[in-house]
């Protein structure tokens, strides 16, 4: 049987950086950065599923006029190690979406792309399952209606 428990006392250290803005009529950017350092005190091992460098990328503008608008998400992970010390190689993610206003003010719909450079990685499992392999390429389309 295996569950989460604290056990010991742990180290961490870091920071995180985030910039947005707005470089133009609904138009939208933002960056973000984040740095930790996760340490067991008693073994001063690396703790597991703790990637040290996390950074995000993400931008939305208009493409036709302001009815439709495209948006594009980039995600970076630094290795991770699995729960029984297996290391996990650092991966990139990018993700896409077009998304129409609201119609009338009742219905919107959007048509999304996740890891569109369909990228092979693995995430931290637990027990038998210690890395689970994730999904390439998906899509992905929402109609949403408000009344």
């Amino acid at each position: 049987l295996y569950y989460p428990a604290n056990l010991d006392r742990v180290e961490a250290r870091g920071f995180e950086l985030q910039v947005e803005g707005q470089p133009a009529a609904q138009a939208f950017l933002r960056a973000s950065l984040t740095y930790t350092h996760t340490e067991d005190d008693a073994t001063g091992a690396h703790l597991a599923n703790s990637p040290e460098v996390l950074a995000k990328l993400n931008a939305s503008a208009p493409v036709v006029g302001s009815w439709l608008l495209a948006g594009l998400e980039a995600q970076y992970a630094s290795e991770r190690t699995t729960a029984g010390g297996v290391l996990l190689d650092d991966l990139w993610l990018v993700n896409a979406t077009l998304q129409t206003r609201r119609w009338r003010d009742i219905v919107s719909v959007s048509v999304s792309v996740h890891n569109l450079l369909d990228a092979d990685y693995r995430d931290p499992g637990v027990g038998a399952l210690e890395a689970i392999e994730q999904d390439g390429r998906t899509a992905r389309v929402v109609v949403r209606a408000g009344f």
